[in-house]
């Protein structure tokens, strides 16, 4: 595998505002959720930002401000990024009553087409079956 690399004194200056958002990875997964349930947007604007067209990526759609990603056994509906040193991948998942945010301290800029990022991991069979197993046990009455 690939060497990790210190970017701890690297300057995002030339990112623009990428990594300019600072929420954990709980914060990301409440507006997601709230996103998702018409809390933040009007209806008419999340139909907008929800419409789907095709990209140059077999595996990935672009809506408004949102993108619509592959996933093993299904789409998840979100945005996915990362910059030297950070990524992170939020979304749920159509037609499930699954959100995900996922932060990690590896990033994938400028570090070649083999580099790990988040999405990956999250388009993954293996990710995706543990998920849906941990969100079927919470679903389960306790006791």
């Amino acid at each position: 595998p690939p060497a990790l690399i210190d970017v701890t004194r690297s300057s995002l200056a030339t990112e623009w505002t990428a990594g300019g958002l600072l929420a954990t990875p709980r914060d990301l997964a409440a507006f997601t959720l709230a996103l998702r349930d018409g809390l933040v947007v009007s209806p008419a604007a999340l139909s907008r930002m929800t419409r789907f067209r095709l990209t140059d990526e077999a595996d990935e759609q672009a809506g408004q401000g949102i993108f619509r990603e592959r996933v093993a056994g299904g789409w998840l509906d979100g945005y996915d990024g990362g910059v030297l040193g950070f990524g992170a991948v939020t979304g749920w998942i159509e037609g499930e009553d699954i959100v995900i945010s996922l932060a990690t301290n590896v990033g994938m800029m400028h570090t070649g087409d083999d580099s790990f990022y988040p999405l990956q991991l999250v388009r993954s069979k293996e990710f995706m079956h543990a998920l849906r197993r941990f969100a079927a046990s919470l679903a389960q009455p306790v006791g």
